[in-house]
């Protein structure tokens, strides 16, 4: 079926003005005008989005209560574990928490299932292995929010589970110690509600390292680059579709 495009244009004085004012050509300013993107201000935040940025969001305190939770571990030395899925979402999002503690000096075990012999979510063979390599302290990530067989069984084993996860719950919650879901949160923001697993882990990081900083955590070591792992953030944001 055919289609025309309706291409809007601003006013060619609002074109020049946000133009000369940004130093970018006429085209880019036409498109930021297109977008609703105004003043240069907002247009200068829309293309040079920072870090910063990022953790002056106003849904950033969502994350704190896990946050907290993790960092207690790290503190505390728990032999932390990490069970991941096999999609691209599921192994970035597990990377980001094995890079992240690998850098603080934390070695953590993960297990990333197999999609035929596993199949989708938190697996019982996963926590059992998990178990073996000595691990009581477990991060689902990408998974959890509806394995509550699993959940029972890592807690049987003595383990503390921290669920993080975006897909959608049933009617009841697993047997977690702390669950990270923003469709379990009632007045979580809802922007947070398109997160995939892997900015979910992001912004978890951001927490456990504001924490640690204010433990004097890194006195004596250097504080990891939370940076560097955004190539991993936009690789599980691309291949789960979910909104930038």
């Amino acid at each position: 079926m055919a289609k025309n495009w309706k291409i809007l244009v601003p006013d060619k004085s609002e074109i020049e003005s946000l133009s000369q004012e940004l130093g970018i050509s006429k085209f880019l300013a036409w498109l930021l005008l297109n977008r609703g993107i105004r003043e240069a201000k907002s247009a200068r935040r829309f293309l040079s989005f920072g870090i910063e940025d990022l953790a002056n969001n106003s849904g950033l305190d969502f994350f704190v209560s896990a946050g907290e939770f993790l960092a207690r571990a790290i503190i505390s030395k728990r032999r932390i574990g990490i069970h991941g899925d096999y999609d691209v979402d599921g192994i970035t999002a597990t990377a980001l928490l094995v890079e992240f503690l690998s850098a603080i000096g934390v070695r953590a075990e993960y297990y990333l299932p197999h999609r035929l012999q596993d199949g989708y979510g938190l697996s019982l063979a996963g926590v059992e292995e998990l178990a073996k390599r000595g691990v009581n302290f477990l991060i689902a990530v990408d998974c959890g929010i509806t394995d509550f067989e699993s959940v029972e069984r890592a807690k049987q084993l003595g383990m503390e589970v921290l669920i993080l996860d975006h897909h959608q719950p049933w009617d009841r919650l697993p047997n977690a110690d702390l669950i990270l879901d923003p469709h379990t949160q009632e007045g979580a923001p809802s922007e947070l509600k398109e997160l995939c697993s892997a900015g979910l882990v992001f912004f978890v990081l951001l927490q456990v390292r504001r924490i640690l900083r204010e433990k004097k955590f890194f006195d004596k070591r250097s504080e990891p680059n939370l940076k560097q792992l955004l190539d991993l953030v936009a690789l599980g944001t691309v291949a789960d579709v979910a909104p930038v």
